[in-house]
């Protein structure tokens, strides 16, 4: 999905630079006034904008949300609405169908330093809608240290570790409170990883995703 939004910004992001109508592209870079709009990796790239159906909509001078308008004639039958808060992070996501029916959609938050605290998913396979949750816990820090997703097979929790100067050294994976993973990681003098050890416990009954979403 992040792909797809980076995609689509770097296509519809010309209006806000200017009316584009007679040109196919123009040369563009980001400025202050627009930077808290584009998501920080287009940041300062941009070079060529290309005018598509999108709208954009704003509060006062701050862009909150773009509208990638449907046309009959884009093999895509689906519209999609994308939200930013004002410090640029994408904080919604919704697809909707041709006839205007909320199909798949996504929220998030974030804190003060930008990284995501909660994130949920909602998503159609074969009429049935699936849901999906993750929460974000940081330390003084900003160092992720516990982290718990929950969906239709249950809950995974992932903790990790680190040593003085904030490089991982441990985490450990476990599924309705047992361990089944963990990972040791050794770094030398200058913080250079060494050596990452995984282990791992097949459980009874754990969903092959969670075994699969495992590096």
């Amino acid at each position: 999905m992040k792909n797809y939004l980076l995609s689509f910004l770097f296509f519809c992001s010309t209006l806000v630079a200017q009316n584009t109508a007679n040109k196919d592209t123009i040369a563009y870079k980001t400025n202050e006034k627009y930077d808290q709009f584009f998501p920080k990796p287009l940041r300062g790239k941009i070079k060529t904008m290309h005018t598509v159906g999108c709208r954009i909509e704003y509060q006062g001078d701050t862009p909150v949300a773009v509208y990638h308008l449907f046309h009959k004639n884009k093999i895509d039958p689906y519209t999609y609405t994308y939200h930013f808060d004002k410090r640029g992070n994408d904080i919604a996501f919704y697809t909707y169908d041709a006839l205007g029916n909320l199909m798949d959609w996504e929220i998030k938050t974030f804190n003060k330093a930008d990284s995501l605290t909660y994130r949920k998913i909602s998503y159609v396979i074969d009429s049935i809608r699936h849901s999906a949750e993750r929460f974000n816990f940081y330390n003084d820090k900003n160092l992720l240290v516990d982290r718990k997703d929950i969906d239709r097979y249950g809950s995974k929790v992932s903790l990790y570790f680190y040593n003085e100067a904030d490089n991982i050294i441990k985490e450990e994976d476990y599924y309705k409170n047992k361990l089944f993973y963990t990972a040791l990681y050794t770094y030398d003098a200058k913080s250079k990883l060494l050596e990452k050890k995984k282990k791992r416990k097949i459980l009874k009954n754990i969903p092959l995703l969670y075994m699969n979403m495992i590096p």
